[in-house]
């Protein structure tokens, strides 16, 4: 039975063998080949028959992981790479960087350094209708650089191209005459070779196109800039004639304020000319204070490139070299070097002040008259002149001008009927005032009233010149032709005159004068 008994054999099902998967790509630039390259390399052609104790499964499934188990652990045949790198230091990638830039430079597929940057800083133009031959890469790349978003800004990049020890020629290079060419303007900056000459003739250019039109801008068109002396009378309307009030508003400090804001690259470059330095700091001094300088210089400037812009400093100074009876060549000389206006626009401008002037304040009178008040007070003196004669003549001599002057003065803050003679006539014929003295007034004044209301801030005294008359003040029928030509002038009538005192002068001439309406 036993002989007829059937061994059988039980086999037990195996689980496949999992495939190891392919390397990827991204981990195979990581791995360098081995140094053995028969033990790792796969089998040829003509090694197809190898031996099973040769051969392994886990050879044959090429995973370069289990090749390094197949070499039985030896390190000195193979380690296994890092995927990531230990870090490096500064030295290390500045040193890599410059390898890398060797690189670049002989195989980057361009002519020369400046053909690169040329491509690289391409400036596309809309205008053609062209398509930008740039990828968005490149766009982006250089748009963040120019904009400044970069670690690394162009400030950082013009200092070392101008500092360069090669951007400028040595003394035995054959185009050492470069380095004198930044200070002409005749060489253009095309046809300098080196770098830093090149670089400083291109920014002089820049800075002087721009100060250019800032000086430009600063003498156009405006109100308080272009002030005329005198009109024709066809176009009054669009012509800013000069006045009082023009000349009121002068002055240096807004003169300053208004260069800065308007023309700041000209105001540095003349306070660089112009102001002393102490340890990088700008100093301001007592004597010829650097401000009041540039403002003159700007000045003449200004008037030197357009002889309309006049507003800021040339009207004025030539209004006070006429006051301080500055000679005809003083004027003549410095006209010529833009400081002033010339003499017959100055003498236009005042006769234009005089008759605009008189114009309103002979309105303004007008209106206090009909309003029953006194505005305006007039004060008179004397004046004398003693012209000398320095070359001798026929009927020649030295004589003593005399004459008198007068000004109307404005009368603020005063109130109303203050100047009302018929009430103070009434006084004296009732003999109130008979017991008036001089100390009787200083006794009713209130001093600490006075000490307590002060004369409001920011008032300005409104006076109107008059014009001057050859009437002697000290006669009496010299001062009653005077007064009646002062009154005149501001438009007084003897009826109009009648209820006010209107006159501030000597009270013996006056007195000798005997005005029925004063």
């Amino acid at each position: 039975m036993d002989s007829n008994v059937r061994a059988v054999r039980s086999f037990k099902k195996l689980k496949p063998i999992a495939e190891v998967p392919a390397t990827p790509q991204y981990i195979t630039d990581f791995l360098p080949s081995p140094p053995n390259s028969l033990l790792l390399s796969s089998p040829s052609s003509n090694d197809r028959h190898v031996s099973s104790s040769d051969t392994s499964p886990v050879s044959s499934l090429g995973s370069p992981f289990n090749e390094l188990g197949s070499l039985g652990g030896s390190s000195s045949l193979w380690h296994q790479p890092r995927l990531i790198q230990p870090p490096q230091s500064d030295a290390q990638k500045l040193a890599f960087k410059f390898e890398r830039m060797e690189a670049f430079l002989k195989d980057s597929g361009f002519d020369s350094v400046g053909e690169f940057l040329k491509i690289l800083f391409y400036n596309h133009s809309r205008v053609t209708g062209e398509p930008d031959p740039r990828g968005s890469c490149h766009v982006k790349a250089v748009s963040r650089f120019l904009q400044g978003r970069n670690k690394i800004k162009m400030a950082d990049i013009i200092p070392l191209l101008y500092g360069h020890k090669h951007s400028a020629p040595s003394p035995s290079s054959p185009r050492y005459s470069e380095r004198h060419a930044p200070f002409s303007s005749s060489v253009p900056p095309t046809e300098i070779f080196y770098a830093r000459p090149c670089l400083f003739t291109w920014a002089t250019n820049l800075v002087a196109a721009y100060i250019h039109r800032e000086i430009y801008e600063l003498g156009d068109k405006d109100e308080s800039v272009h002030l005329r002396a005198s009109t024709n009378g066809r176009q009054p309307d669009r012509v800013n004639l000069i006045t009082w009030e023009a000349l009121g508003k002068f002055s240096i400090a807004g003169l300053c304020e208004k260069y800065k804001d308007r023309a700041p690259v000209s105001w540095h470059l003349t306070e660089s000319m112009a102001a002393s330095r102490k340890n990088g700091t700008v100093i301001l001094k007592k004597r010829r204070p650097h401000p009041i300088i540039q403002v003159g210089a700007i000045s003449s400037f200004i008037l030197a490139r357009n002889h309309y812009a006049n507003g800021d400093l040339a009207m004025v100074l030539g209004v006070w070299h006429f006051a301080a009876k500055s000679h005809i060549d003083v004027k003549r000389v410095y006209s010529r070097l833009g400081n002033i206006v010339s003499d017959t626009t100055i003498r236009k401008a005042l006769d234009t002040l005089t008759g605009s002037s008189l114009s309103a304040l002979r309105a303004a009178i007008q209106d206090a008259t009909e309003r029953g008040e006194t505005e305006f007070a007039l004060i008179i003196d004397n004046v004398q002149e003693y012209c000398q004669v320095y070359e001798g003549g026929i009927a020649r001599e030295n004589i003593l001008k005399v004459g008198t002057a007068a000004t109307a003065v404005r009368l603020d803050d005063c109130k109303p009927g203050a100047f009302d003679c018929k009430s103070h006539l009434l006084r004296v014929v009732q003999k109130e005032r008979k017991e008036l003295t001089v100390h009787s007034l200083w006794n009713d004044i209130d001093w600490l009233h006075q000490r307590s209301h002060r004369m409001r801030e920011g008032r300005k005294t409104v006076v109107q010149p008059l014009g001057t008359n050859a009437e002697k003040e000290i006669e009496t029928q010299g001062m009653a032709r005077a007064i009646i030509d002062f009154d005149q002038q501001m438009g007084v009538t003897p009826e109009a005159a009648r209820p006010f005192v209107g006159v501030i002068t000597t009270p013996v001439g006056f007195a000798r004068v005997g005005r029925p309406w004063g």
